[in-house]
């Protein structure tokens, strides 16, 4: 019921707000941005490429597997079309809908069945976790299912492992980093603490899940070397997107004057060098600032980091219908709510945490946006619900002390 409702609220949101709707600007760029372009480029047969518009060549610039969806769409619906953007925007709160059922498994797991229940209804009808999913052509729907599935699936790996759940996690994971390879930061800590209880015995069966996701990935890492006769790893453009982030007196926030989509500049630079190398002596750039001023970079870092968490990245990237204060606010209730699951000893409780601050490890390093923050909100949404069952149980608790108290005894709950 908690899926149906999620789906519908936000497809409604989409339709009453009218989000669909892009403005046309140059090549319709702003129709999924650098997905979008390549998905462009697919439907139009031009392959994998093109991510800010132009004919600019192979791209790895994204994973593929979102830009396929959206290629498929534009094939069938119309390049750019509004029809095509109601149909990605619906698939996207399909996928945001889709994260009650493995946040309700998690909550169960984790923290019980009232806090799982109450958990999947919050993400399903709160308005703050539906407008990513209605107005950004983009995983990020995509993201917090698999990130909410990536952690139950460790769980239950824990508790019973085999070759062949040992199978699956390993094609579970090559499936996310086909889709974000952001997420693959949390992969070596959901893996040890997966394997850790019986590793003795099990690593054999860990041996066979890297197999598997190695074999997932090959094909995508087999048609980079050949476009670029150069390795390059699932997205060839971190490098860059370092050096976008570190230079010196830089915000650390990501300057949009360094980028193609923006600087006409940096595009006929990209066009001329090609991504690779335009790539590589962007990465040049950006360790060469790190060598010669690497307190300056670790200020940046720890800036970042709380910028991640306290959304004052905001003001640099501003995104509609959401306020430095909601971030911060959010944050800070489920940081108090982990750790009360810390003080009751939850199981899992250790390894939610760590995903939380594990998973934007690269954002960390690079910059911060509000929405990379939207894959680990269906667990902050956890941690918050157990904080208010807590805080409730505390109140209850005091009310049964005070006979004079029963109406606030009544509407407590545990």
């Amino acid at each position: 019921m908690a899926v149906a409702v999620a789906i519908l609220c936000r497809v409604a949101a989409m339709v009453l707000l009218v989000t669909y709707q892009f403005p046309a600007g140059h090549n319709h760029f702003a129709f999924g941005y650098e997905t979008g372009a390549i998905a462009r480029s697919l439907a139009l047969g031009e392959g994998f490429a093109s991510p800010f518009g132009g004919h600019t060549g192979p791209t790895a610039w994204i994973s593929p597997l979102y830009p396929a969806m959206c290629a498929g769409i534009f094939k069938g619906l119309g390049v750019y079309s509004t029809a095509s953007a109601v149909a990605i925007l619906t698939i996207n709160s399909l996928f945001s809908g889709l994260v009650c059922i493995p946040l309700w498994r998690l909550g169960e797991r984790v923290a019980g069945k009232r806090c799982a229940a109450w958990s999947a209804w919050i993400w399903a009808v709160v308005p703050f976790f539906w407008m990513w999913p209605i107005t950004w052509v983009w995983e990020t729907g995509l993201s917090a299912l698999l990130t909410t599935w990536a952690v139950l699936l460790t769980l239950r790996l824990r508790e019973q492992q085999s070759a062949r759940k040992w199978t699956w996690f390993g094609l579970f994971w090559g499936t996310v980093a086909l889709s974000n390879p952001s997420l693959l930061s949390v992969l070596p800590l959901c893996g040890l603490y997966a394997i850790w209880p019986g590793w003795r015995t099990q690593w054999r069966n860990a041996v066979l899940a890297a197999v598997v996701f190695s074999a997932v990935i090959s094909p995508w890492l087999a048609r980079n070397q050949m476009v670029f006769g150069h390795f390059v790893f699932l997205r060839g453009n971190f490098p860059f997107e370092f050096r976008l982030g570190n230079f010196h007196n830089s915000t650390g926030m990501g300057w949009n004057g360094l980028h193609p989509a923006v600087n006409p500049a940096q595009f006929e630079r990209y066009a001329r060098l090609g991504e690779y190398e335009f790539v590589r002596q962007s990465g040049y750039e950006a360790k060469a600032f790190v060598k010669e001023h690497p307190s300056e970079f670790l200020k940046l870092c720890g800036s970042r980091f709380l910028s991640f968490w306290d959304g004052r990245s905001l003001e640099f990237n501003p995104a509609k219908g959401y306020a430095p204060w909601m971030i911060l606010l959010t944050s800070a209730l489920a940081a108090f709510g982990w750790l009360f699951m810390m003080r009751a000893q939850l199981p899992g409780a250790g390894l939610l945490g760590a995903v939380v601050l594990l998973y934007p490890l690269p954002y960390y390093i690079t910059y911060p946006m509000v929405r990379y923050r939207h894959a680990v909100e269906p667990i902050l949404v956890l941690m918050m619900v157990w904080l208010a069952a807590e805080l409730a149980r505390a109140v209850k608790s005091r009310a049964m002390k005070d006979p004079g108290s029963d109406e606030i005894s009544g509407a407590a709950w545990s």
